[in-house]
């Protein structure tokens, strides 16, 4: 039967029938749009919240107490300004007035004269570390709680990080406000052995808030002398982050002999053209391990492995160079540890030390 044949109340069914399913198609695209939509915002809602929740610019109060000698207390107040990633300004307001500013690979010193060093642009520092320290303690369940205390009309939450070295108990104490979200340091004390050897308050003034550019700025300083003051070197944790700043791949020695360990690590400007250095330490000696791309200043007067290598001892300090592949390596140390030295240049080599008789 056609379409045309078919009673009229049939094609008034199959009409409603056809009415009310589109409508539900429709209805059910309507729903599922907004169910996207609606999934789309919770996702992006939640992407700000963890954005909101990290802090890309903060100024607050330090007030510093630490032990000194003979049991003195010394004590430091700073006005502390940073932006993420590169900006950081610290202002001593006690009695001395300095003040340091980190602006991309600048350090600038004022003191009463201004003095400029090139620097690496700084990581997350000072207060960044400690909320980064106290997240990673919270999220990896490495610490005990120790409930609640009310201070200063605020509400805090007391969790303390406890480790053992060398037959001596440590614990770093915070009492914790949440600001914006985010887990920050009222209070912050360390103890050895159950006595407490420094204390930090912090005062948070802007977190998260615009920070003029100014003040990281040169021309914010007091109108002074200006001084170019060379490089300010930078500390790392380890060879592979002192790699992240180099333009060449570090020789590092296969064996550290007769008990020197890696004691500091570091890197130093040009950011261009970096330099590596690492101090080996034991028993109060100390072997210095430099590397950068450079050539030997002076012609060699022995070989090792199969490297020419210019040997020296200048003011009771013995001193090796030789070039391997493109970078220059340079040990140094007092004449009382040449035998470690050579040991450890050999290891970097991997060859024998010679020194050239006629060349001494």
């Amino acid at each position: 039967m056609g379409w045309d044949n078919m009673p009229r109340n049939n094609k008034k069914i199959i009409a409603n029938l056809f009415f009310i399913i589109l409508i539900g198609l429709f209805s059910g695209i309507y729903w599922y749009m907004k169910s996207i939509d609606i999934i789309s915002n919770a996702v992006y809602m939640s992407i700000n919240a963890l954005e909101n929740k990290s802090i890309k610019s903060i100024r607050y109060i330090e007030k510093k107490e630490a032990l000194g000698v003979k049991s003195g207390i010394n004590k430091s107040v700073s006005e502390i300004y940073y932006v993420y990633p590169d900006k950081l300004r610290i202002e001593n307001l006690g009695n001395i007035k300095t003040i340091e500013i980190y602006n991309d690979n600048r350090f600038i010193y004022y003191d009463g004269k201004i003095r400029i060093k090139e620097c690496f642009p700084i990581d997350k520092p000072y207060i960044l570390q400690v909320e980064k320290n106290i997240n990673d303690a919270i999220n990896n369940k490495n610490y005990e709680f120790l409930g609640y205390e009310v201070k200063d009309n605020r509400r805090l939450k007391v969790i303390a990080i406890k480790w053992k070295l060398n037959d001596h108990n440590y614990m770093q104490k915070f009492r914790l406000e949440e600001t914006n979200g985010i887990n920050l340091p009222y209070i912050e004390e360390y103890f050895v052995d159950n006595v407490v050897i420094s204390k930090t308050t912090y005062d948070y003034l802007k977190i998260n808030e615009i920070l003029k550019d100014y003040i990281f700025q040169i021309e914010s300083l007091p109108p002074s002398d200006i001084i170019n003051d060379g490089v300010l070197s930078k500390t790392v944790e380890s060879y592979e982050e002192a790699q992240k700043y180099l333009n060449f791949k570090l020789i590092i020695p296969d064996k550290i002999v007769d008990g020197f360990i890696p004691w500091e690590i570091g890197v130093i400007p040009p950011v261009k053209y970096p330099s590596f250095y690492c101090i080996y330490f034991d028993s109060g000696n100390r072997i210095y391990l430099n590397e950068s791309k450079k050539n030997l200043d002076l012609p060699p007067n022995g070989i090792i492995g199969e490297y020419p290598c210019r040997i020296d001892i200048e003011n009771e300090t013995f001193i090796i160079k030789w070039k391997q592949g493109d970078i220059l390596i340079v040990l140094s140390g007092d004449v009382k540890n040449m035998n470690q030295i050579v040991k450890i240049a050999q290891s970097i080599a991997k060859g024998t030390l010679i020194q050239d008789e006629q060349q001494k």
